[in-house]
């Protein structure tokens, strides 16, 4: 019933919303849900739900990396 950490690699819009809307509720104070392919070109379906998602709520997805060898992230931090 209670997430404290999540891991969402779903590449497109729709999986990534559906994610979002599924776990976010769950989310307790201080969980951290992060978000593979967040803001890369070849995935902008990913950034866009997120960001979309989370417009009406009290967190932002944090971009976590930019590109490097890690990829592209980006976080959640519940509060």
């Amino acid at each position: 019933d209670k997430i404290c950490f999540a891991h969402l690699d779903g590449d497109m819009y729709t999986s990534i919303h559906d994610s979002l809307r599924l776990v976010y509720p769950r989310l307790v104070l201080g969980a951290v849900c992060i978000i593979d392919d967040y803001g890369w070109e070849g995935t902008s379906g990913v950034k866009i739900a997120a960001d979309e998602y989370m417009a009406d709520k009290l967190e932002k997805v944090v971009p976590l990396a930019t590109g490097n060898d890690w990829g592209f992230h980006g976080a959640i931090i519940k509060t």
